[in-house]
């Protein structure tokens, strides 16, 4: 039976009464009676009549800088999440001013890099996990603060979260350490990414939705046949992991480190990786796949799909309904995870881990007042932060109705003509530090109708599909983490190298065998070793 962490009342009570009780006006969580509704019942109220815990400061004498990438949507909108009124929200509570520092769109990862080495840290980070080696290594460099002795007294609505169950315990404690904050799901929600179709087009070609391999050729040739300027299909599979996952799964493969039985596996060096491979040869050398696969950005491809020059692409459901209602006479669907046979069962499902690591936010060994931060990045935790930032700021993008948050006008039918997709990132917080309630409650795009809702939902009730070869969120050593970091560096481009050879046809297939054996020159069986005892010591407790 699964051990289960438990933290009541009492312990948040007597948390609250120490040394990180805040002074200053009590802010009011008047949503905390609704938690329930929206399936937020595991954080406990983050003050007491002795000692609340927000505002921190009423004089605004407290500033902290945060570093976090602009998302490449909400730089359409704003130029800064200072402009995001559910952050603005959260300093106004607490009392906290915060300075954020975005990297320039699309150069994160580099920028991240460059801070790392100036050695000027700002307070806090997200995506903290770009550290070289993982967070738990930037805490073992110096760079990252060990949150643990904060945690109890100055974030008790994170603490209880992280303490709830097993599972969430598991993924968020590093060696008994917290090192982040972490965006924390309160539950699994339906899959959000899979293949676009135009269903204009399966309707003049006499076609069902493709669910097989089979489907899908047939639906490129009947392209090739009656829509000259358009291409079949894009399929690139040297971007997001994501898409890796829908094709490969067809093949019993996911797009990174999974786990089969026990064993952790991964598709680099997976025999099936070979067929699959021949697949993708086969239907560039036919004309299925664009000759421009690897080299369009993600908004081109939307164009392309969106004008009618493009058969199938893989996108985010919500992203596509939102750009669709702006467009007429466009006709779409998406479909189920492609396989092999109909009755095929496949593992490849969303991960139904707790944590998203990529959005992780440490704090740095550069915070003059880590107390401060821990109190700041512990509003996303509490009954009304949670609702503040996945629904946005009360009465203005929404209002309570029946005891359930409603949105506005301001959200679903935007005065100004922004797309639910836009406003999302002006009014709430997609991807920072908190409590996560489901797209399919809270997410304007997917709720605004009962048609968009049913679109997100299709095929979420596929029997035929799970999430078995899901990899839980691992704790590796410092040492294994650099180790195998080191090996990953060198292989991972080759990969996507060989992969786009193979593909293409530069390189043979023939000469699989010998891309195999310059794996195990690069040493990734002993990656694979490093996991597998990662793993092990997970399962182990």
């Amino acid at each position: 039976m699964k051990k289960v962490y438990r933290v009541f009342a009492l312990l948040a009570a007597m948390a609250m009464l120490g040394g990180c009780g805040g002074g200053g006006e009590s802010s009011s969580e008047s949503e905390s009676s609704t938690a329930s509704s929206t399936d937020v019942s595991q954080a406990e109220s983050s003050e007491t009549a002795d000692a609340p815990l927000y505002p921190v400061v009423t004089d605004g004498s407290i500033t902290l800088e945060y570093w976090m990438p602009l998302d490449a949507t909400a730089a359409q909108v704003v130029s800064s999440y200072a402009e995001n009124t559910a952050y603005q929200k959260a300093q106004e509570v607490t009392g906290i001013n915060i300075e954020f520092i975005h990297p320039t769109v699309g150069e994160a990862q580099s920028q991240f890099n460059l801070l790392i080495v100036s050695g000027d840290l700002p307070d806090m980070i997200q995506y903290a996990a770009f550290y070289s080696g993982g967070v738990y290594q930037g805490y073992e460099d110096g760079a990252y603060v060990d949150l643990t002795p904060y945690l109890e007294e100055c974030a008790p609505d994170y603490y209880a979260l992280i303490n709830e169950d097993e599972d969430i315990h598991r993924e968020v404690y590093k060696n008994d350490k917290v090192i982040t904050f972490e965006r924390t799901n309160l539950e699994q929600d339906a899959p959000y990414y899979r293949p676009m179709v135009r269903s204009d087009w399966l309707e003049e070609f006499g076609m069902d939705v493709p669910r097989t391999l089979d489907d899908y050729e047939a639906y490129f040739q009947a392209i090739l046949d009656n829509k000259p300027d358009a291409d079949p299909a894009i399929i690139n599979l040297t971007g997001i992991e994501s898409e890796r996952d829908l094709w490969m799964g067809a093949y019993d493969m996911k797009g990174e480190w999974y786990v089969v039985d026990g064993v952790v596996t991964h598709y680099y060096d997976n025999p099936n990786l070979r067929d699959f491979l021949t697949k993708m040869n086969e239907w560039y050398e036919a004309g299925y796949i664009s000759r421009d696969f690897a080299a369009l950005t993600q908004e081109q491809i939307n164009t392309l799909f969106d004008s009618g020059q493009l058969g199938m692409y893989s996108q985010s459901v919500d992203n596509q309904y939102s750009r669709a209602q702006q467009l007429e006479n466009f006709s779409f669907t998406s479909c189920p995870n492609p396989r092999l046979t109909e009755d095929q069962k496949l593992h490849n499902g969303p991960s139904n881990n707790r944590v998203t690591a990529r959005y992780s936010t440490a704090i740095t060994s550069s915070c003059e007042n880590i107390e401060a931060a821990v109190k700041f990045l512990n509003y996303g935790y509490t009954d009304e932060g949670i609702l503040t930032y996945n629904y946005g700021v009360e009465g203005e993008a929404w209002n309570m109705v029946d005891g359930e948050p409603q949105y506005t006008d301001l959200m679903l039918n935007n005065p100004d003509g922004l797309t639910t997709s836009q406003v999302a990132y002006i009014y709430r917080v997609h991807f920072g530090p908190k409590a996560v309630v489901p797209d399919t409650k809270c997410l304007p795009g997917v709720i605004k109708d009962q048609e968009s809702l049913d679109f997100r939902l299709l095929w979420s009730d596929d029997p035929n599909i799970d999430s078995d070869y899901s990899m839980p969120v691992l704790t590796l050593t410092a040492e294994e983490t650099q180790e195998r970091a080191d090996i990953i560096a060198e292989v991972s481009p080759y990969v996507s190298e060989m992969m786009m050879k193979f593909i293409t046809g530069a390189e043979s297939l023939d000469n699989f065998d010998t891309y195999l054996e310059t794996l195990n020159s690069l040493n990734f069986p002993r990656a694979k070793e490093i996991t597998q005892a990662a793993y092990d010591r997970y399962m182990e407790g």
